[in-house]
C-alpha cells in the first residue's frame, strides 16, 4: 500500500479493535482519520475531510451503521463493515455489503484497503463488491 495520500476513516465503538485496525493501516502507510468511538463524531469528521479514500466501520449490525454508510454512499466512499458473527446468521448483514465477520485479523482490513486503492488506480470499485472473510 504505497499511497501515503490515502485517508481511511476508522469508526468502531470497540477501542481495542479500533486501535488494532488503525495501527495496522498506519503501518502500511495509510493516514487514519480517527478512530472514532461514536458514529456521530465520524459523520462530523466526514463533512470536514474532502480527501477520504475509504472507511472501516465496526458496528453490531448494518442497521446500526446506516446513517454513516448512507453518508459515505452519497459521497461515493467505499466502506467495509466489521460485524459480529451472529449478524451474518440472522440475516442482518445484507447481500452486497462489503464486510468482515468477526473474528478477523487486521491484515484483512488492510488488504481490503489495498484492493480499494488498486481499484481506484485502475477503475471505480463496484458497489456490489462483497467480502466474506473469516479468520480461522
Amino acid at each position: 500500500m504505497p499511497q501515503m495520500d490515502a485517508v481511511v476513516m476508522v469508526a468502531d465503538a470497540d477501542a481495542f479493535e479500533a486501535s488494532y485496525v488503525s495501527a495496522t493501516l498506519g503501518a502500511r502507510g495509510v493516514q487514519v482519520l480517527g478512530p472514532f468511538a461514536e458514529l456521530t463524531a465520524a459523520q462530523l469528521a466526514l463533512d470536514s475531510e474532502p480527501q477520504l479514500t475509504a472507511a472501516v466501520i465496526g458496528q453490531p449490525s448494518v442497521a446500526a451503521a446506516a446513517p454513516l454508510t448512507a453518508a459515505l454512499q452519497r459521497r461515493g466512499v467505499p466502506y467495509l463493515l466489521l460485524l459480529p458473527y451472529p449478524s451474518l446468521r440472522s440475516g442482518v448483514a445484507e447481500a452486497g455489503t462489503p464486510r468482515l465477520i468477526k473474528p478477523f485479523a487486521a491484515y484483512q482490513v488492510a488488504d481490503w484497503v489495498a484492493g480499494v486503492l488498486a481499484d481506484q488506480e485502475s477503475a471505480t470499485p463496484s458497489p456490489e463488491e462483497t467480502i466474506r472473510l473469516r479468520a480461522m
